[in-house]
């Protein structure tokens, strides 16, 4: 994540800790795909295909670090329930539409 989603380094100067905080938790995670703009580089959407385990506790809370993050970088997030992955068409609406 940390790659696409940069902290704040301005938080470095007022709260060391909490930068570090921030940036260690960037650079736990990933986003399965970023579909960016082939001139520009810009980003235009994160997919995420999110599995069956991410029913569990600990990766509920991984995905709302992740939606929140997005939210606050002004990304959009499409989110591709395991269910919806057997349904391509479904899939690439869902994607086109943001």
């Amino acid at each position: 994540m940390e790659d696409v989603i940069h902290v704040d380094f301005n938080l470095k100067n007022k709260d060391f800790s909490a930068y570090q905080s921030a940036r260690g938790k960037m650079k736990n995670r990933h986003f399965d795909f970023v579909i960016c703009d082939a001139k520009t580089q810009e980003i235009q959407r994160i997919i995420e295909l999110d599995g069956w385990t991410h029913r569990k506790d600990s990766e509920a809370e991984a995905d709302k670090f992740k939606d929140e993050a997005c939210r606050e970088a002004g990304l959009k997030i499409i989110r591709i329930d395991y269910q919806e992955m057997n349904y391509p068409e479904t899939m690439l609406q869902k994607i086109v539409e943001g």
